[in-house]
């Protein structure tokens, strides 16, 4: 959709199909924690520090340090080197070639002469390195910062309540109302000791990347005050043309979570599927079933009392 706004923009038409492209593509990339960059003075490694980052709008963590080793790499004259995560989700190296510096008396960004290197599609960069003539080491003067925050970094949530779950017409828990002193609230009731599920269904966003996606699941107990209750998610996107009766793909969970000391209390349990893990189905545009099961007969849920579900949020990371 192109629109000629006239006057308030000149002679140039507004592509807002592109600009949502481009969006789609730059605007959720970039450094969202840590991925900094140190040296010892003493050799020619860098050390990335662990951190996080969404690159070409997957979401990527990284637990723990990556050691990018330039030995062999420094030449006659010096060149310029940028650390990149690829599009694989690795943090590796681009090397450029190697070249008289331009100006002569200067070094490291404030030469135009030697290049940086050309970047992989996908690339995101992280830092530069400045590799001196016939280098023996690297210098944190050597490095210069290219890490750029997320554009639009806020988690995007859906709350998903007890009131709008379907119900199946058998292993469902019950809808419920409670009437306490100060308010009343929805419920679903999971009886202990067998599988019950509910589903709610709605269309994925038009803008959506495929990232992880955190399950943040609120409940409490009726009674009990020890125990705990497993819970696990299941996902299955559906297309145009496909069954929409389709079985979802179950997380997996088997970690129960502990009820509160008190049965009045709120319990959180967070679930995290991963990008990886996420059915190839679930698509932007497609319609989405989520499932919600207590696994109340497996040997991790332990508590044995209903377990009143109050609510859920689907947060994309």
């Amino acid at each position: 959709m192109t629109s000629d706004y006239g006057d308030l923009y000149g002679i140039f038409p507004v592509d807002f199909d592109a600009i949502t492209e481009y969006l789609k593509n730059t605007a959720a990339n970039g450094v969202l924690s840590g991925l900094g960059a140190s040296v010892t003075g003493t050799d020619l490694t860098v050390t990335i520090a662990s951190g996080k980052a969404r690159v070409g709008g997957v979401y990527r963590s990284f637990a723990s340090t990556t050691n990018i080793d330039y030995t062999g790499d420094p030449q006659s004259n010096p060149r310029k080197s940028l650390i990149v995560i690829n599009s694989a989700g690795t943090i590796t190296k681009r090397l450029g070639a190697a070249a008289a510096p331009e100006p002569s008396d200067s070094s490291r960004r404030q030469t135009v002469t030697p290049d940086p290197p050309e970047l992989s599609s996908g690339d995101l960069v992280l830092w530069e390195v400045w590799i001196g003539a016939n280098a023996t080491t690297i210098t944190g003067t050597d490095l210069s910062d290219r890490r750029q925050d997320v554009f639009f970094n806020e988690p995007k949530t859906t709350v998903l309540t007890a009131d709008s779950a379907k119900l199946p017409s058998v292993s469902a828990p019950t809808l419920a109302t409670v009437n306490g002193t100060n308010v009343s609230y929805g419920v679903l009731d999971y009886a202990d000791a067998s599988t019950t599920s509910c589903f709610w269904s709605f269309v994925m966003p038009h803008n959506w990347f495929l990232n992880d996606l955190v399950f943040k699941i609120r409940w409490k107990a009726t009674t009990a005050t020890t125990g705990s209750v497993v819970w696990d998610v299941g996902l299955v996107g559906v297309a145009e043309g496909n069954a929409v009766d389709a079985s979802p793909t179950a997380a997996g969970n088997t970690t129960g979570d502990s009820t509160a000391g008190s049965a009045a209390n709120l319990n959180e349990f967070s679930l995290t599927i991963g990008s990886a893990s996420i059915p190839a189905s679930v698509t932007a545009g497609n319609l989405l079933h989520v499932r919600l099961q207590r696994l109340g007969g497996h040997a991790n849920d332990t508590m044995t009392d209903t377990a009143r579900f109050l609510h859920m949020t689907i947060e994309v990371r």
